[in-house]
């Protein structure tokens, strides 16, 4: 087993249980960690899902109404994201409301998660502000 950080109490394993040195791990709480009894909080439970054999390799669409999902490529999927990201701001967005500057979008709303890091989740933050959204929410203040 590798040396615990005396910070956290976590042991990393690989998916078979041996000792992880680098790589995408399972986190286990040492029974002596201050942090044994807070399991319930939010670990990095996405690293599992990003070794997992059955993990979703190709962008999957269905058409509005569509009965069959079909195979696109992930630069379709990225033009057809901003675009649709500027229609809606487009339509929504308010310069002023009762005479005051406001410069908003209330058609858009942006829900982080607890496995973004800090850097990720403040670059998030900042480019949903950039884009006008008003309502801005994470995980990790929970």
């Amino acid at each position: 087993m590798l040396a615990e950080p005396a910070y956290t109490g976590q042991h990393p394993f690989l998916g078979d249980g041996t000792p992880a040195a680098s790589g995408v791990m399972i986190l286990e709480y040492s029974a002596a960690s201050a942090l044994a009894e807070l399991r319930a909080l939010a670990t990095p439970a996405g690293i599992q899902v990003v070794n997992n054999p059955r993990r979703l390799q190709k962008v999957l669409y269905r058409a509005p109404g569509g009965k069959a999902w079909e195979v696109k490529t992930w630069a379709w999927a990225m033009d057809r994201i901003a675009v649709r990201v500027k229609e809606t701001r487009d339509k929504t967005f308010k310069t002023a409301v009762d005479g005051r500057v406001v410069n908003r979008t209330e058609g858009i709303a942006c829900l982080g998660g607890s496995a973004l890091d800090n850097e990720e989740a403040y670059l998030l933050a900042k480019l949903m502000r950039a884009l006008g959204l008003v309502y801005v929410e994470h995980q990790a203040r929970l």
